[in-house]
C-alpha cells in the first residue's frame, strides 16, 4: 500500500488575496477554481511541477472571523537548494523566521506566508 499527501486546506481571509501571494511570492499556478450553488469555492494551487500535492485556499463566507485563518500546521518544502529559494522567496517580499541553517538533517529556514501560517524549506544533505 502507498499512501501520500494529496492536499492540504489553508484557511484564508481572501481566495483571490490568498492565490495572489501564493502565485506572486511563492510561484504556484492555479490548479482548480470552481465556485458552488452554497457559495463555497473551491480553489486550489501548487506548484508547477509538482501539481499531485496542492493547496486548497479556504476561504468561508459562513465564517468571516475564522479563528483558523494563520492557525494552520507547519507545512514542509522539500528544496535542493535552501539558500537560492531563499534568496529568491526573499527578494519577492517573503517574511523568514531565520535565515537558512545547517543542520544534522539538512539546510533550512522557516518563512510565512501572508496570514502567518508557518512553513519549514528543507534541502536534504549532499552525500
Amino acid at each position: 500500500m502507498k499512501l501520500r499527501l494529496s492536499q492540504v486546506t489553508v484557511h484564508v481571509r481572501d481566495c483571490d488575496e490568498a492565490h495572489a501571494w501564493y502565485r506572486d511570492k511563492l510561484g504556484m499556478v492555479k490548479r482548480q477554481d470552481e465556485t458552488y450553488a452554497s457559495g463555497i469555492r473551491w480553489l486550489t494551487v501548487s506548484w508547477p511541477d509538482q501539481p499531485e500535492l496542492t493547496l486548497v485556499l479556504d476561504q468561508r463566507p459562513q465564517f468571516p472571523g475564522d479563528a483558523g485563518v494563520g492557525k494552520q500546521p507547519v507545512f514542509v518544502v522539500d528544496t535542493d537548494d535552501c539558500v537560492g529559494a531563499y534568496e529568491l522567496f526573499k527578494s519577492r517580499g517573503v517574511k523568514f523566521k531565520d535565515p537558512p541553517m545547517k543542520e544534522v538533517w539538512g539546510t533550512t529556514a522557516r518563512f510565512y506566508d501572508l496570514y502567518g501560517n508557518e512553513f519549514h524549506m528543507n534541502e536534504k544533505p549532499k552525500r
